[in-house]
Order: C-alpha cells, then sequence, then structure tokens
C-alpha cells in the first residue's frame, strides 16, 4: 500500500476489525484520532488501550471516508 494508512489485506471473521464492519481491502487512516502513517503507528495506537475498550477508526473504504466503532479484544 502507498501512501497513508493501513491497508487490512484480510479480516479475521468475528474479529474486532470484522465486527465493526472492517473489510478487506479498507485502509485504517486513524485509531482513536491518532493518524495511522504507517503499521509502526497502528501498533503504538492499539498499545495505548485495553482489552473492551471501544475506539473510533477513520477508514477509508474505496473512495469514500468512514467512521467505525471497534471493540477491541484480548489477544
Amino acid at each position: 500500500h502507498q501512501g497513508a494508512g493501513v491497508r487490512a489485506e484480510s479480516v479475521v471473521p468475528d474479529s474486532p476489525a470484522a465486527r465493526a464492519g472492517i473489510v478487506a481491502g479498507d485502509v485504517l487512516l486513524e485509531l482513536d484520532g491518532q493518524v495511522l502513517a504507517d503499521l509502526g503507528a497502528f501498533s503504538d495506537a492499539l498499545k495505548r488501550h485495553k482489552p473492551g475498550d471501544k475506539v473510533a477508526a477513520r477508514v477509508l473504504h474505496g473512495a469514500v471516508e468512514l467512521l467505525k466503532t471497534v471493540e477491541l479484544l484480548e489477544r
């Protein structure tokens, strides 16, 4: 993926992303207000939260930006 954000190459069924309606090919642009420039920023954003937290995710789905709520689960 070229550009800002992190593209979801695949989405595991029943995962937090799948439950939020994120699908393969979507690009995560922000998580809880933090811009996701790359995979490292995504990992850092997740580390700031704990299982059960509900976070806002700004997602690019095709040419449309959407706001999703993701409830994080324990890994």
